[in-house]
């Protein structure tokens, strides 16, 4: 065989001078549109993560009496990270919690005050939010 490593036909295509520019390219322009595509997923997918929360919440219902909100918590599991200072959220009107107790059934009772006229209502309690971002980080 000799001492040639490579074989005289390739050798003699890569020395011409014509054909010295096909052997250069390394990429093809849709391989940078692939990429650009996939980089620009990436990008969109971080700012996404970056500027969206998961809420937890505990909902009850809640009855008004002379301004004053009494909501009914039955799950201790999450009516357990309820804390003073938080808010109550009925419709459009949100109540800064001023009380938590348990009533003769060991449900959570929170009472926060308000404008709302009296009746029963529906009510939401945020006690955390959490970034997207925070889930892929940690």
């Amino acid at each position: 065989m000799g001492d040639q490593i490579f074989r005289k036909k390739v050798m003699d295509r890569l020395s011409s001078p014509e054909q010295l520019n096909d052997y250069l390219r390394v990429t093809s322009p849709s391989v940078w549109i692939v990429l650009g595509a996939i980089l620009l997923l990436l990008v969109t997918g971080l700012g996404f993560a970056a500027t969206t929360g998961i809420e937890s919440r505990v909902e009850g219902p809640a009855q008004v009496r002379s301004g004053v909100i009494t909501v009914t918590l039955e799950n201790d599991n999450f009516a357990k990270n309820v804390r003073e200072g938080q808010y109550v959220v009925i419709g459009d009107n949100q109540s800064k919690i001023t009380g938590i107790g348990k009533d003769s059934s060991e449900n959570i009772l929170v009472t926060a005050y308000t404008d709302l006229p009296d009746g029963e209502y529906n009510a939401t309690i945020t006690y955390k939010q959490t970034q997207i971002i925070e889930l892929l980080f940690n």
